[in-house]
């Protein structure tokens, strides 16, 4: 199972779950503070008597807590386990016709801006159940992998201005009670998943993605400014060479697209799977420091996906 995270833009406050450090957590580092140090390792200072504020919640998940038909159901378990976010994303594995735009608009002939066009029902109940844990959504705009040999809906649009009105159709009934909706005031709303990793996400062009982005983001930015529309949750953003980033070059022309076009890009998402926990806080801070370069201050550095990956490679899976 993947999971995911947030790393916000470090100068905006973040609302959200958060946690003080437990006491007894307190007392059990106490204990381990005054060990005899080794040469060349680094010493950790802490001083309990003094107040730091709170801790960031950063347990963020992908999928909700119901497996299809609520057969298996673990709402309360993600409930207390206090998760601040959580990612919709291939929803479809294993609740398929939730979601996804074929799932919630299911005839491409249909009219966007007519609520018979749309089935919401199963993923009404779906949301309502992330709901109940307590997680804010991130509701990824789009389609889920697709592993099999056929690929039926991770192609570009033939039509991206339709497919931008569904996403406006969508937000509509989750944010404005729309379509006999709700008003959950859902934030984030992420365009696509992994654009470079074809066929399984992906069967166009960067060229493709780029134009699809650019359609929806602005659309959805114009039809409501106060939500925060980003993406593009790449799974492959760039390598470490001799200890420097080197974004890859789809990152590249994403960043100048947005930059030089003015499309909105309120939040920067991308993954990670590594069997070296150092390599996702060093991530982090090196897309930092690209969005920073290309004056995207104040854009969220978001990674909503990660896990283990043995051996660092994908050969054994």
């Amino acid at each position: 199972m993947s999971h995911s995270s947030i790393k916000t833009n470090p100068h905006e406050s973040q609302p959200g779950p958060t946690n003080r450090v437990p006491p007894l957590l307190c007392l059990i580092l106490a204990f381990f503070i005054p060990v005899p140090l080794q040469a060349g390792e680094a010493v950790l200072t802490a001083d309990f008597s003094v107040p730091s504020g709170r801790l960031r919640a950063l347990q963020g998940i992908n999928k909700g807590p119901l497996a299809p038909g609520g057969i298996f159901n673990v709402i309360q378990e993600q409930k207390a386990l206090g998760i601040p976010f959580t990612r919709l994303h291939d929803c479809g594995w294993p609740n398929p016709y939730v979601v996804d735009h074929h799932a919630v608009f299911p005839n491409p002939n249909a009219d966007p801006s007519l609520p018979e066009s749309y089935d919401f029902r199963l993923t009404d109940e779906y949301l309502a159940a992330v709901r109940q844990t307590g997680a804010e959504p991130i509701y990824r705009l789009g389609e889920s992998i697709e592993h099999t040999s056929v690929k039926r809906y991770v192609h570009p649009p033939a039509d991206m201005e339709k497919w931008a009105a569904v996403c406006l159709g969508i937000i509509r009934h989750y944010n404005e009670g729309w379509a006999n909706g709700f008003r959950y005031n859902i934030r984030y709303w992420e365009i696509w998943n992994e654009p470079e990793n074809r066929p399984a996400m992906w069967s166009g062009t960067d060229d493709d993605y780029l134009r699809l982005y650019r359609t929806a983001a602005t659309a959805i930015k114009k039809q409501f400014p106060g939500v925060k529309v980003g993406g593009p949750a790449l799974g492959a953003s760039g390598s470490f060479v001799q200890g420097e980033f080197r974004p890859t070059p789809f990152v590249k022309r994403f960043l100048e697209m947005c930059r030089g076009e003015n499309v909105p890009l309120n939040f920067f998402s991308w993954h990670c799977y590594t069997a070296d926990p150092s390599e996702l806080s060093a991530r982090a801070r090196a897309i930092r420091r690209l969005l920073d370069s290309y004056g995207f201050t104040d854009t969220e550095n978001h990674l909503n996906e990660w896990n283990y990956l043995p051996g660092n490679t994908w050969g054994p899976l």
